[in-house]
């Protein structure tokens, strides 16, 4: 529940988003956290990823890394019979 205090004590809004945006409700300060029912998508992208076109701004992508705030959850598929 103090994960985020240096940034609200900073008065910084965070927008807590997707499944685990309603775990948070609880324990968060209203005030500063932005509990909101956004679904995470890369459609959200299409601006940005224009913009960095239109100024060609690329990235090489045999030497790109992305950068994973957390690890992903990654599942075995089950065998449907």
């Amino acid at each position: 529940e103090n994960s985020f205090e240096n940034y609200f004590k900073l008065r910084k809004k965070i927008i807590f988003s997707g499944n685990g945006a309603a775990k948070c409700t609880a324990i968060l300060s209203p005030q500063y956290a932005i509990l909101d029912d956004i679904q995470c998508s890369a459609k959200h992208m299409t601006c940005m990823s224009f913009d960095k076109f239109q100024q060609k701004d690329f990235v090489d992508i045999a030497y790109h890394t992305p950068e994973y705030l957390k690890m992903p959850n990654i599942t075995v598929a089950k065998k449907v019979f």
